[in-house]
């Protein structure tokens, strides 16, 4: 913003009997400068407040009290030229009705204090391209009710650090395709209640290293067609029981276990295998 100066009263090149000059007793002054190159109006008042019309016909006004103005049928201001303001102090605005401001260029609001924004009804914000917000401290959101966001593209969110997200009821995410979730550490997922996964297709589950499963109560594996349980390490085997290695299993042929009544295994340093119709007498084998 330009720096405006005082206009000193008085012409610089008056002549004589082209300046018409009236004072009064107080030192009140007008002047009607007929000066080629340097016509004037100026009014002055004793108290140092002015104003003056220039030979090119530029008008200059300083008033050293306080400035009051009243329209009561409205005002009309056009400017062809640029509008610079300097108030060095504040401002203050109030207005009745609408207020609507059209900006056919760039509009550009710097503040080297604090921005806010109050709106005690609807906030409504349209952008007709792109939008890029540059935050150099900490962003605070905070929604009171609810909160709907609709991205037509494709959306991006990089968190350079940790990230953590804390949801009061309940969560539920919908994907129309693949999700990948890649972690270069360890994933844990932890639930209060229960916890479900769910697939329309084959559920894979694939490590480098161990897949575990633990639970406090039991383990149950239900299948409305068939249970597949293949091992590829220790010659093919399949271990299971109590401590490292309590029971191996292996078999490089098909294995069928079946049971008209009961069927079970115990041991207590000896072996038994209970079951109704299954054992056949020695010397016989298992119908195929």
């Amino acid at each position: 913003m330009p720096d405006y100066k005082e206009e000193v009263p008085g012409g610089k090149k008056s002549e004589y009997l082209g300046n018409h000059t009236f004072t009064t007793e107080a030192g009140h002054i007008v002047e009607f400068d007929n000066t080629p190159g340097d016509t004037r109006i100026h009014i002055y008042h004793c108290s140092g407040t002015f104003i003056e019309i220039k030979d090119d016909g530029a008008y200059i006004s300083k008033v050293e009290g306080k400035t009051q103005e009243f329209n009561n049928n409205g005002r009309d201001q056009n400017i062809n030229g640029d509008f610079n303001i300097t108030v060095k102090g504040n401002v203050n605005m109030h207005v009745t009705g609408n207020f609507k401001q059209e900006v056919r260029g760039d509009y550009e609001l710097i503040t080297h204090g604090d921005y806010r924004v109050k709106s005690k009804a609807g906030h409504f914000h349209e952008v007709g391209g792109d939008q890029r917000v540059q935050v150099n401290g900490v962003t605070s959101h905070r929604t009171s009710k609810d909160r709907d966001e609709t991205t037509g593209g494709v959306k991006v969110q990089s968190v350079l650090s940790d990230y953590f997200s804390s949801v009061g009821g309940e969560y539920q995410q919908n994907v129309s395709s693949d999700v990948s979730i890649g972690a270069g550490g360890q994933i844990g997922i932890t639930a209060t209640g229960q916890m479900g996964l769910g697939a329309g297709d084959t559920i894979g589950i694939a490590s480098a290293a161990q897949v575990q499963m633990k639970a406090a109560t039991g383990t149950f594996i239900t299948d409305d067609y068939a249970i597949n349980i293949i091992s590829n390490g220790s010659a093919g085997a399949l271990m299971w029981g109590k401590g490292y290695k309590a029971g191996i299993f292996s078999s490089g042929h098909d294995v069928r276990v079946g049971a008209g009544g009961k069927f079970l295994t115990q041991t207590d340093g000896g072996s038994k295998l209970d079951s109704a119709g299954l054992i056949p007498p020695a010397g016989k084998s298992l119908p195929t």
